[in-house]
């Protein structure tokens, strides 16, 4: 496993990707010094703390798991390491958070074609839209790169 430079984790707390618990979990996952299950615990701490506050609004939980799930995308594109897997399992088996009567954080179609509102963690949401999103940037700057050249 290729060894993560403080740097790195440094700079996406100063640009406000990462809390300093949540790269200090990352770090010690990776270490070997907590599991994948604690970690993912540190690592969603913010963004469960805004899903149960008491409002029916989810702009806040949304802002957080945006934050949460920027960490671990580009952790996922800059240092691909298959232990990110185990993270990632680790937060969708985190217990279900009961959203009822509050702002839904966005629908999905499943497999049958019957549309429903994503389970907070079980369905990681929003993740799949922003891995999405970002491997799309990611892919366009590389692509511009080429035909520029």
């Amino acid at each position: 496993m290729p060894t993560i430079p403080d740097a790195w984790y440094e700079e996406k707390v100063r640009e406000e990707i990462a809390t300093q618990e949540q790269s200090n979990a990352m770090k010690s996952f990776l270490a070997g010094n907590i599991s994948a299950d604690e970690a993912a615990k540190i690592l969603t701490k913010d963004a469960n703390q805004a899903a149960l506050e008491d409002t029916t609004s989810s702009e806040k939980l949304i802002d957080e798991l945006c934050n949460l799930w920027g960490f671990l995308i580009d952790f996922i594109l800059e240092w691909p390491i298959l232990e990110t897997v185990d993270i990632l399992h680790a937060i969708s088996q985190l217990p279900h958070v009961d959203r009822t009567g509050k702002d839904a954080l966005g629908a999905f179609c499943d497999d049958n074609g019957v549309v429903g509102e994503p389970k907070l963690w079980e369905d990681l949401p929003k993740f799949w839209n922003s891995l999405s999103d970002t491997w799309d940037c990611k892919l366009h700057r590389v692509e511009g790169f080429l035909l520029a050249r």
